[in-house]
Order: C-alpha cells, then structure tokens, then sequence
C-alpha cells in the first residue's frame, strides 16, 4: 500500500490490548498532512458538487480500477492547496467558484463545441437540468 516512502506502521493501540491495531494504523496512514490521496478524494467531490462530474469520474474508486483523472495537475494542485488552507472546506468553495472555468457561460458556440464535443476541457460550464 505505500510507495515505501510514507511508512505504515502497526501496532496495538495500547500495551496488552487484544486488537492489531491495523484499523488504527490504516487511519492514521490515510489523514497524514503529507498524504496526497485523502486530499485528492475530498478536492474531487467538491469539484463535482460545483461541476456535475469530478476530475476523477469514478468518485468511489481513485485505486487502479478507477478511471484516470481527466486533468491531474489540476487535481494535485487543488489537493496541495486544500492542505495549505488547513483543509478548509469553505476556503475550497470559495476557490473553486470564483474561478474563471466555474463562472463560464453554459452556452457553447459551434467553435467550442466542435473543438471539445465532450466538454473535457471545460469549454462552457455544463448546463444543469
């Protein structure tokens, strides 16, 4: 599970307690400040929420049978900064809709629509039924 950079550790939770402390181990390995995943996953769904589709389109699987992220600079970077706004979910929000690509037009000229059909790169904020 690690890239053998970020070690994980087990043991039990006290002296003498009669559980491995795998569970607690796992936890604390995950919300690491240092931890791109947790940081990524929470950064996808508030991009989702503002954007009807995530970065990452499978929000429940980031492992190796998810999809790729559509634009993963864009994730890391939004992950390094929702850890250097001390995990702020408002901070983020606040961010994400006042950037230029959330405050779009959901009209797309046949341009736009002919140089991006699927709108992968955001050419128009997608519309909301």
């Amino acid at each position: 599970m690690t890239d053998g950079k970020t070690p994980f550790e087990v043991a039990p939770p006290w002296p003498g307690a009669k559980k491995t402390g795998r569970r607690l181990a796992l936890a604390r390995w995950l919300t690491r400040s240092d931890h791109p995943l947790t940081a990524r996953v929470m950064v996808n769904r508030i991009w989702k929420h503002h954007f009807g589709v995530g970065l990452v389109k499978t929000l429940d699987n980031f492992g190796k049978m998810g999809m790729p992220p559509t634009h993963p600079e864009l994730l890391d970077w939004l992950a390094g900064d929702f850890v250097r706004q001390g995990w702020s979910i408002k901070a983020m929000h606040r961010l994400m809709v006042t950037s230029a690509t959330y405050r779009q037009t959901s009209i797309l000229t046949p341009t736009l629509e002919s140089q991006d059909p699927g709108n992968t790169l955001y050419s128009g904020c997608p519309s909301r039924d």
